[in-house]
């Protein structure tokens, strides 16, 4: 069969580790011929020279477009199909801004559509509040109109999406950890996370700096760690530059707070491996792939305490208010002198771990799907 695989929208985030995850194992899959078509920053992580005879690869930017959400119009895209003539077309992650001849399976992430209860909407000001659902319109058209068949990373999303449209066929293929996590000898080690103290409680956030991430809240947890807990030495590692905090607050709090800037997968593994804990403030999410790959790694979650994330993690988390700095500031200093504590979850994060798809499981899953709706 012949497989289309779109990544042309996917530029930055979890997104495309999936896509990259996936694209590891299409060569295994040898009866099939794949026709990927990846923006530059997804075929950055792909090396063209080194794909088997049955894998193509074109780089094509593609852009949100009103018009593509409600007539699936794309002239490029179409152009592509027409010649590479594919059984189904897998849109990694919607929306797709295009609809094409074959069938059609698109991956869903947009919490932002199923879970209307979260405290991330409290934040938001009226003017972000009606773009948001301008933007939803014009995303759960594209999902409406664009594909008859979905995939999500959580079943809680696929109950809530089914509510949603009823008459689609919604799968659920979790998400997990990048191999490359599994494979130490191609980790980049290049960045040391060297701090002043070594008895610094190290929490690590491996993070795209969306509005949902609430990575913000961490200019209030810091100051009051410092004046609350007088002798207790902890620093953040955030893979974002130094401008999201304001360079005020880095250089007065250089000792609790480093910038890494953007990293590569490769960087990962190994900046887990030098820390304590896992920080994910986030408010609004499907799935974050930071969840399986701190429990991997042996690194305690401390997450929100939210449905979304007690849904993925269970028992493996040290849950907060993500909206209280003063509740955070807590756990953190709880998990950080209780090492009873801290053995338990890791613990219980590498046996929750269990129950998900592996990477290896997932490509096989969705290459099933797709060979699945090829023949109907």
């Amino acid at each position: 069969m012949r497989f289309l695989i779109n990544a042309s929208t996917l530029k930055i985030g979890g997104a495309m580790q999936v896509a990259n995850s996936f694209f590891h194992y299409l060569p295994k899959y040898s009866e099939h011929d794949f026709l990927i078509v990846a923006s530059k920053e997804v075929a950055s992580e792909l090396n063209k020279n080194d794909l088997p005879k049955n894998i193509e690869l074109i780089i094509y930017n593609q852009n949100p477009s009103y018009l593509g959400a409600l007539f699936g119009i794309n002239k490029y895209l179409s152009h592509v199909e027409k010649s590479f003539k594919p059984n189904a077309v897998f849109t990694v992650f919607g929306a797709s801004y295009w609809k094409p001849k074959a069938k059609h399976l698109m991956g869903f992430a947009r919490p932002s559509i199923v879970y209307i209860d979260s405290p991330f909407f409290v934040e938001l000001s009226l003017k972000d509040k009606l773009k948001l659902k301008i933007k939803n319109f014009f995303l759960i058209s594209d999902f409406r109109y664009n594909t008859k068949c979905i995939v999500t990373e959580n079943q809680d999303v696929s109950n809530r999406l089914q509510t949603i449209f009823k008459h689609k066929t919604i799968h659920t293929v979790t998400n997990f950890y990048n191999q490359v996590f599994e494979n130490e000898s191609i980790w980049d080690k290049s960045i040391k996370l060297d701090i002043k103290n070594k008895d610094s409680f190290k929490i690590i956030t491996i993070s795209a700096n969306y509005p949902h991430k609430n990575l913000k809240i961490i200019k209030e947890v810091i100051p009051i760690l410092i004046s609350k807990y007088v002798n207790f030495k902890f620093t953040f590692f955030i893979t974002q530059p130094e401008e999201i905090f304001g360079k005020d607050f880095c250089n007065k709090y250089n000792d609790y707070l480093v910038c890494l800037g953007k990293v590569t997968i490769n960087q990962c593994p190994n900046l887990y491996k030098q820390s304590d804990a896992m920080f994910l403030p986030t408010l609004l999410e499907c799935f974050s792939a930071s969840y399986p790959e701190a429990m991997l790694m042996n690194n305690v979650i401390m997450t929100s305490n939210i449905n979304f994330a007690k849904g993925i993690c269970d028992n493996a988390a040290q849950y907060f208010d993500p909206l209280n700095p003063n509740d955070i500031a807590e756990k953190i200093y709880q998990v950080a002198t209780n090492p009873e504590l801290k053995n338990q979850l890791t613990k219980n994060g590498l046996e929750r771990l269990k129950s998900f798809d592996n990477s290896s499981d997932r490509a096989d899953k969705y290459i099933k799907i797709l060979e699945n709706i090829s023949n109907t």
